[in-house]
């Protein structure tokens, strides 16, 4: 089916399907991935490596995955660097 519309910016989950249909249907939109389902796809990486317990029980590991979450809210210039020093105070159980 074949949609003749128009968009300026699109909002959308982290489907890859969707992703590509986006790009290829909605050329010159500009696309935006949703907060909410950032988090929870991190929040699944979280427990497919085993986190979920200590994720719910230590706070300093809640703290950490949290700031992981609050990257995406930082000015694009700064990301990088505020991950690779996020990465750096993290504590070991993390990092395995």
């Amino acid at each position: 089916v074949k949609i003749n519309s128009y968009a300026d910016a699109i909002m959308s989950d982290f489907e890859p399907a969707l992703i590509t249909v986006i790009a290829a249907e909605f050329v010159g939109a500009t696309h935006s991935s949703c907060y909410f389902h950032f988090t929870q796809t991190v929040y699944r990486a979280i427990q497919r490596v085993g986190l979920s317990t200590s994720y719910n029980n230590d706070n300093d590991i809640k703290h950490s995955c949290r700031k992981l979450m609050a990257l995406a809210l930082l000015p694009e210039p700064i990301i990088e660097d505020t991950y690779d020093e996020l990465l750096a105070a993290m504590s070991i159980e993390i990092k395995k």
